[in-house]
């Protein structure tokens, strides 16, 4: 069964979130719906004729977001953007059904994650992503759908502040796919090379998708773009655990030759 990565969600316009959640759409916002099927010059003009009938500017940001935006300051400052009008919104809003209020909540961690996800591309600002995810990393939205715990620990070892993460919490993860034991694995070989633990969970991983290894030991073959979606066993999730985990893989100490022996 194909599951959605995290990067997947992410790129969700909210016009489409809307619409899941069965939440009725403005004037505007039913522009750029018929946008974001559009080709050609058609959704520009649709984007920019939305604007008269919109009282905040949060689909045209994440539009110019997914479509113009080159430059990492203007992804963040879409974002940060964002996330400043979700609250107001929020805080506005008086008497707002349940399905409105589930929508924001889901917009706004959907735009934290994604300000985290920026944040993340560049090493000298990961601790930021980093305060960003440590708030959220037991909000059980997250966990459940988008097993951000394997997320999380995939990226452990590299953190700058991993004390402000229950390592307990995020080891506490189920062991039913490979995203969850090659992240459970690693870790415990970061801490102790040695590890029963990690030498169990390796060979658990190496049943559950056998493919890893040879996408994680070929530093070239780690994609730099997230999948969309994936397959449990299959190779599209071999390559989301690789673009998730191959820098950490290649910087815990041995690691790589921990990997490259036990499929030897």
């Amino acid at each position: 069964m194909m599951k959605t990565t995290l990067h997947g969600w992410l790129s969700i316009h909210p016009i489409e979130i809307r619409q899941s959640s069965h939440l009725p759409l403005s004037k505007g916002q039913e522009m750029i719906k018929e946008a974001l099927d559009s080709k050609g010059k058609k959704p520009l003009e649709l984007v920019l004729r939305s604007i008269y009938d919109n009282d905040d500017f949060i689909d045209l940001r994440f539009y110019y977001l997914q479509n113009y935006a080159k430059s990492y300051e203007e992804k963040i400052l879409c974002i940060q953007k964002n996330i400043q009008d979700i609250v107001t919104i929020d805080e506005v809003q008086k008497n707002k059904s349940e399905e409105e209020q589930n929508y924001l909540s889901f917009l706004l961690y959907a735009h934290i994650l994604q300000l985290g996800e920026v944040f993340w591309t560049l090493p000298e600002r990961r601790g930021e992503a980093e305060k960003n995810w440590s708030v959220y990393q037991k909000v059980n939205l997250l966990n459940d759908t988008l097993d951000f715990q394997s997320i999380l620990l995939s990226r452990y070892p590299l953190f700058v502040n991993p004390k402000e993460f229950d390592i307990d919490f995020l080891l506490s993860i189920p062991e039913d796919t490979a995203l969850q034991t090659y992240a459970k694995a690693l870790c415990y070989f970061s801490k102790n090379p040695s590890s029963e633990e990690a030498k169990n969970l390796l060979h658990r991983s190496l049943e559950l998708n056998p493919h890893v290894p040879s996408i994680l030991l070929q530093k070239k073959r780690i994609s730099k773009k997230s999948p969309i979606e994936f397959e449990p066993g299959q190779i599209s999730e071999a390559n989301y655990i690789a673009f998730l985990a191959g820098e950490s893989w290649w910087s815990v100490k041995d690691a790589i030759n921990w990997l490259r022996n036990s499929i030897s």
